[in-house]
Protein backbone atom coordinates (compact mmCIF):
# COMPACT_ATOMS: atom_id res chain seq x y z
CA UNK A 1 0.00 0.00 0.00
CA UNK A 2 1.41 3.45 -0.89
CA UNK A 3 2.39 5.57 2.12
CA UNK A 4 -0.14 8.30 1.28
CA UNK A 5 -3.01 5.80 0.92
CA UNK A 6 -3.32 5.73 4.71
CA UNK A 7 -3.86 9.49 4.86
CA UNK A 8 -6.13 9.85 1.84
CA UNK A 9 -9.66 10.29 3.21
CA UNK A 10 -12.50 8.14 1.98
CA UNK A 11 -16.25 8.56 2.36
CA UNK A 12 -16.04 6.44 5.53
CA UNK A 13 -13.06 8.24 7.08
CA UNK A 14 -13.13 11.91 6.06
CA UNK A 15 -13.25 14.26 9.05
CA UNK A 16 -16.35 16.42 8.60
CA UNK A 17 -15.52 18.76 11.49
CA UNK A 18 -14.87 22.33 10.43
CA UNK A 19 -16.19 24.86 7.95
CA UNK A 20 -16.81 23.93 4.31
CA UNK A 21 -17.59 26.29 1.40
CA UNK A 22 -19.98 25.33 -1.38
CA UNK A 23 -18.34 25.29 -4.81
CA UNK A 24 -20.79 23.42 -7.02
CA UNK A 25 -24.21 21.77 -7.08
CA UNK A 26 -24.96 19.19 -9.76
CA UNK A 27 -28.16 17.41 -10.72
CA UNK A 28 -28.15 13.75 -11.72
CA UNK A 29 -30.82 11.71 -13.47
CA UNK A 30 -30.54 7.92 -13.58
CA UNK A 31 -26.84 8.11 -12.69
CA UNK A 32 -25.93 10.57 -15.47
CA UNK A 33 -25.05 14.25 -15.03
CA UNK A 34 -28.10 16.25 -16.13
CA UNK A 35 -27.55 19.74 -14.71
CA UNK A 36 -23.91 20.79 -14.19
CA UNK A 37 -24.72 24.07 -12.39
CA UNK A 38 -27.99 23.72 -10.48
CA UNK A 39 -27.24 26.84 -8.41
CA UNK A 40 -25.40 28.76 -11.12
CA UNK A 41 -21.67 29.01 -11.85
CA UNK A 42 -20.78 30.50 -8.45
CA UNK A 43 -23.09 29.10 -5.79
CA UNK A 44 -22.94 30.55 -2.30
CA UNK A 45 -23.06 28.55 0.86
CA UNK A 46 -21.36 27.14 3.90
CA UNK A 47 -21.76 24.07 6.06
CA UNK A 48 -20.11 23.61 9.44
CA UNK A 49 -19.81 20.54 11.63
CA UNK A 50 -18.65 20.62 15.27
CA UNK A 51 -17.04 17.84 17.29
CA UNK A 52 -19.97 18.18 19.70
CA UNK A 53 -22.36 16.87 17.02
CA UNK A 54 -23.89 20.19 15.95
CA UNK A 55 -24.17 21.45 12.39
CA UNK A 56 -25.42 24.44 10.40
CA UNK A 57 -25.85 25.09 6.68
CA UNK A 58 -26.66 28.26 4.75
CA UNK A 59 -27.29 28.25 1.00
CA UNK A 60 -27.51 31.46 -1.01
CA UNK A 61 -29.73 30.80 -4.02
CA UNK A 62 -29.82 34.36 -5.41
CA UNK A 63 -28.06 33.25 -8.60
CA UNK A 64 -30.75 30.65 -9.31
CA UNK A 65 -33.17 31.98 -11.89
CA UNK A 66 -35.80 29.26 -11.69
CA UNK A 67 -38.23 28.68 -8.82
CA UNK A 68 -37.72 25.44 -6.88
CA UNK A 69 -40.74 24.42 -4.81
CA UNK A 70 -38.51 22.47 -2.39
CA UNK A 71 -37.08 25.73 -1.05
CA UNK A 72 -39.87 28.21 -1.64
CA UNK A 73 -39.41 31.79 -2.89
CA UNK A 74 -36.73 32.80 -0.34
CA UNK A 75 -33.26 32.97 -1.94
CA UNK A 76 -31.59 32.05 1.37
CA UNK A 77 -32.12 28.50 2.62
CA UNK A 78 -30.69 27.55 6.01
CA UNK A 79 -31.03 24.98 8.73
CA UNK A 80 -29.25 23.84 11.88
CA UNK A 81 -29.38 21.08 14.42
CA UNK A 82 -27.45 17.98 15.32
CA UNK A 83 -25.90 15.34 13.09
CA UNK A 84 -25.08 11.66 13.30
CA UNK A 85 -22.81 9.68 11.07
CA UNK A 86 -22.67 6.03 10.14
CA UNK A 87 -19.93 5.15 7.65
CA UNK A 88 -20.52 7.03 4.41
CA UNK A 89 -23.88 8.49 5.50
CA UNK A 90 -24.43 11.65 7.56
CA UNK A 91 -27.89 12.53 8.86
CA UNK A 92 -28.79 16.13 9.67
CA UNK A 93 -31.48 16.34 12.39
CA UNK A 94 -33.20 19.68 11.81
CA UNK A 95 -34.03 21.80 14.86
CA UNK A 96 -34.47 25.08 12.96
CA UNK A 97 -35.03 25.64 9.25
CA UNK A 98 -36.17 28.40 6.92
CA UNK A 99 -38.55 25.82 5.47
CA UNK A 100 -40.64 25.55 8.63
CA UNK A 101 -42.36 22.32 7.57
CA UNK A 102 -38.95 20.55 7.68
CA UNK A 103 -38.26 21.34 11.34
CA UNK A 104 -38.04 18.06 13.25
CA UNK A 105 -37.20 16.04 10.15
CA UNK A 106 -33.94 14.50 8.99
CA UNK A 107 -31.94 15.16 5.85
CA UNK A 108 -29.90 12.09 4.95
CA UNK A 109 -26.77 12.65 2.84
CA UNK A 110 -24.48 10.05 1.33
CA UNK A 111 -20.84 11.11 1.51
CA UNK A 112 -18.48 10.94 -1.46
CA UNK A 113 -14.89 12.18 -1.61
CA UNK A 114 -13.14 13.43 -4.75
CA UNK A 115 -9.60 14.54 -3.92
CA UNK A 116 -9.94 17.38 -1.40
CA UNK A 117 -13.64 17.82 -2.12
CA UNK A 118 -16.52 16.59 0.03
CA UNK A 119 -19.70 15.69 -1.86
CA UNK A 120 -22.96 15.40 0.04
CA UNK A 121 -25.55 13.58 -2.06
CA UNK A 122 -29.28 13.89 -1.45
CA UNK A 123 -31.45 10.85 -1.06
CA UNK A 124 -32.62 9.51 -4.44
CA UNK A 125 -36.02 10.83 -5.52
CA UNK A 126 -38.08 8.73 -7.92
CA UNK A 127 -40.25 10.60 -10.42
CA UNK A 128 -41.95 8.27 -12.87
CA UNK A 129 -39.34 5.87 -14.20
CA UNK A 130 -36.38 8.12 -13.34
CA UNK A 131 -34.27 8.62 -10.21
CA UNK A 132 -32.88 12.07 -9.36
CA UNK A 133 -30.01 12.99 -7.01
CA UNK A 134 -28.35 16.33 -6.24
CA UNK A 135 -24.69 16.47 -5.27
CA UNK A 136 -23.41 19.43 -3.26
CA UNK A 137 -19.65 19.83 -3.63
CA UNK A 138 -17.76 21.45 -0.73
CA UNK A 139 -14.14 22.40 -0.03
CA UNK A 140 -12.65 23.15 3.36
CA UNK A 141 -12.64 26.84 4.13
CA UNK A 142 -9.23 27.87 5.40
CA UNK A 143 -10.79 30.51 7.66
CA UNK A 144 -11.79 27.83 10.19
CA UNK A 145 -10.14 24.46 10.66
CA UNK A 146 -10.86 21.43 12.89
CA UNK A 147 -7.94 22.55 15.09
CA UNK A 148 -9.64 25.95 15.59
CA UNK A 149 -12.88 24.22 16.56
CA UNK A 150 -11.08 22.00 19.10
CA UNK A 151 -9.37 25.05 20.61
CA UNK A 152 -12.66 26.93 21.06
CA UNK A 153 -14.46 24.01 22.71
CA UNK A 154 -11.54 22.86 24.90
Amino acid sequence: MPADAETTPTADTIDLVGLWRLVRVTGWKDGALRLPEVMGPRPGGYIAYSRAGRMVVVLDRRSVTRFDERFGPDPIFAYAGTYTRKGDVVTHHLEVCTKVSDIGTDYVRRIEVEGDKLLLCTEPVRKGDSVYVSKLEWVRDGAFSPADEAATTG
